[in-house]
């Protein structure tokens, strides 16, 4: 009975202020519906090494996500022998490291945020690959 009495409210309100608002509206709901943030597939699928840090696993999920191989590194002794379509990802520290070490390693300063840092790695990807 309670929700015939809610209908019959919602109908009349809806018939009061009109086609343009909508039933949810009508009926005193407020409804937000969030976009979800899924990220794009990368152009140039790569593998990716990167530091494990606080942000490493949110970071290496949206990597994987976008088509990328990722390995998950302690430290620079990890990264032996790395060459050719090899990126890594690192902070300003072990960034300059890597560079110092690995010069034909293309290497990526990571921010705080994940879609800046992936926003990075593709335009780090192009420019690279002339795509």
């Amino acid at each position: 009975m309670i929700r015939v009495l809610a209908l019959f409210c919602c109908l009349v309100m809806l018939s009061v202020t009109g086609p343009a608002v909508g039933i949810a509206q009508a009926c005193g709901l407020k409804l937000n519906a969030k976009a979800n943030r899924v990220p794009l597939r990368s152009a140039i699928p790569t593998q990716v090494h990167i530091f494990r840090n606080s942000q490493s696993k949110s970071l290496s999920r949206a990597l994987e996500q976008a088509g990328h191989t990722v390995v998950v590194v302690e430290n620079i002794r990890q990264l032996k022998n790395e060459h050719g379509r090899t990126v890594v990802l690192a902070d300003a520290h072990n960034a300059a490291e890597v560079k110092k070490h690995f010069s034909e390693v293309l290497v990526v300063n990571t921010t705080e945020s994940t879609q800046k840092t992936l926003h990075e790695l593709e335009l780090q990807l192009r420019s690279k690959n002339k795509i």
